[in-house]
């Protein structure tokens, strides 16, 4: 017996696919992400305008199926909904030409993203989890705007010490040396500027460039463009990360949605979502460290331990900084420690050697390769010369800590003498902070 269209649940095959992406948040944004990539960084395989055609599908099934299965369930006229389905799909065809007229323009794809959140919103505005719908705009509006500051700047806009391509230095010249010679640096990284770094997130750009040129046929210069989609998932993950861990303190209504706001549209995490630089990884991957701790330590368990020397060791590996998250790490370890030591200390100390099994040779792996075969100290990091705008040696303590001098506060943003303007050298460490948290 065939099986008619009307008589397919499709309510309730949404409601097992919501069910399932709910569950796995991480997942659910990695396959926004790969969707935002595939509409957006492609070309040969999903050749511009026919991304632009796909994307105009997929939005129209998707309005239209919220708009006749959620938003009306009970109106049964059959010609109310085939004419709200044509002015839905009239108007993504509208959207559609208007983004090719304009040349793709981001501002396109927020009236999309914005007409998906609302329906969305307005489908399931009366169900009794309220606070899961507030997250879920909140999240998807942080999304939106991250995918546009991605969409709309170009990989050499707003980093810090990635270089270019072309050069043999700085991150991007790294990312091209491990493409171009499948392996790491064969040579004392030192006298290169920025190799000294782990490699891990190097090694995932590579390969994603990899991927999209070499198998999918995308041309170079958008597959460099598309390692955004990366470093989009990498602040996504920071942000929903945050979140499962003010749930797991159990915190509610307007306490959490006043501190994931705060996470969701902070401007510098908006602008690490298109950084391409190691930081939004490792700082991610701190994010996830701090949460295998916190539920580590309310249960302790083999698994807990192994997921905490992973998030650690691999947020080291794609920066030594990330290290500092040990130390806090290590106070709740060393408590919980104390506390049950009578009881399980047999249990905990294999949970210890666990974790440490898995964190250090991650963490340390590329420096302790790096010490036996050039003889690179295992701290080592690049100093700054002398004879650069940076250098504030000059200064001493007293000034670089307790100078608040009003010149300070003259300008919304970072100081240097050498620009010209009437500049000086930005000294102090608090003032600083909250210029480049606020407007850099």
């Amino acid at each position: 017996m065939k099986t008619k269209i009307k008589d397919v649940d499709f309510k309730g095959i949404f409601n097992k696919i919501s069910t399932f992406l709910s569950n796995h948040l991480y997942i659910s944004l990695l396959l926004v992400c790969l969707l935002s990539h595939a509409l957006t960084f492609s070309q040969n395989v999903i050749h511009f305008p026919q991304a632009d055609v796909w994307g105009a599908i997929i939005f129209s099934i998707v309005l239209v199926f919220l708009a006749n299965k959620l938003y009306m369930p009970k109106r049964k006229n059959t010609l109310a909904r085939v004419v709200i389905s044509v002015i839905i799909v009239g108007f993504v065809v509208y959207l559609t030409v208007l983004n090719l007229m304009v040349k793709r323009s981001g501002a396109i794809n927020i009236l999309c993203g914005l007409a998906v959140i609302l329906l969305i919103f307005l489908a399931f505005r009366n169900v009794k989890n309220k606070e899961a719908l507030v997250v879920f705009t909140i999240v998807a509006l942080a999304f939106l705007i991250r995918f546009y500051y991605v969409y709309s700047i170009d990989i050499y806009t707003y980093q810090h010490d990635v270089n270019h391509f072309e050069s043999f230095n700085g991150h991007f010249g790294y990312i091209q040396y491990i493409y171009s010679n499948v392996g790491l640096p064969n040579f004392d990284p030192r006298p290169v500027w920025q190799f000294y770094h782990p490699p891990l997130h190097h090694m995932i750009c590579a390969l994603w460039l990899g991927i999209n040129k070499d198998i999918f046929g995308i041309s170079e210069s958008l597959a460099r463009e598309g390692m955004q989609s990366l470093t989009l998932f990498y602040s996504m993950v920071i942000l929903v990360t945050f979140y499962l861990i003010l749930k797991h303190l159990k915190i509610k209504g307007i306490p959490l949605y006043t501190s994931l706001l705060l996470i969701a549209f902070h401007p510098s995490f908006i602008l690490l979502s298109g950084s391409l630089n190691n930081d939004c990884l490792s700082i991610a991957l701190m994010c996830l460290s701090i949460l295998a701790t916190l539920k580590w330590g309310e249960k302790p368990s083999y698994k807990g331990a192994f997921l905490i020397g992973l998030s650690v060791g691999l947020a080291m590996m794609a920066k030594l900084s990330a290290a500092l998250v040990a130390l806090p790490i290590g106070i709740i370890l060393l408590s919980r420690y104390i506390k049950d030591f009578k009881r399980d200390k047999k249990k905990l100390t294999l949970q210890y050697l666990l974790l440490g099994i898995v964190a250090f040779p991650l963490g340390l792996g590329y420096q302790i390769r790096n010490y036996f075969m050039f003889g690179v100290p295992v701290t080592y990091v690049q100093e700054l010369g002398t004879d650069i705008d940076q250098f504030l040696g000059w200064g001493n303590f007293y000034s670089r800590a307790f100078d608040f001098s009003p010149y300070q506060l003259s300008r919304p943003f970072l100081s240097w003498a050498s620009w010209g303007d009437g500049g000086y050298n930005e000294k102090n460490p608090l003032i600083a902070l909250f210029k480049t948290s606020m407007f850099e």
